[in-house]
């Protein structure tokens, strides 16, 4: 089991986005470590970003097959809209800068 959603972070996460919603990977907070910030846009509330690789790496971690859990974060999470606060995900390009 991960741990509670307690701490620093959190308490950062609260204030700052707090009616953001999160993605729970199939193995409990699995996804909480691929976190990376929160994005904002002009207009509508702060959504939480997580980071694709983390994503799926996240997953590997839990003894998943790379390409197994490529397709589950592609259908289940990518494939998600859970209302306005659904988070987002960056994918990024690979280059420093």
């Amino acid at each position: 089991m991960t741990e509670e959603r307690t701490g620093e972070k959190w308490n950062w996460l609260r204030e700052t986005a707090p009616d953001a919603l999160l993605f729970d990977g199939p193995e409990g907070y699995a996804f909480d470590k691929a976190i990376i910030g929160v994005a904002t846009r002009i207009g509508m509330q702060p959504v939480v970003a997580y980071d694709e690789e983390l994503l799926i790496r996240s997953l590997v971690d839990e003894d998943w097959e790379y390409i197994d859990a490529v397709e589950w974060v592609e259908i289940n999470t990518k494939g998600s809209y859970l209302g306005e606060g659904t988070p987002i995900i960056i994918e990024r390009s690979g280059q420093d800068g």
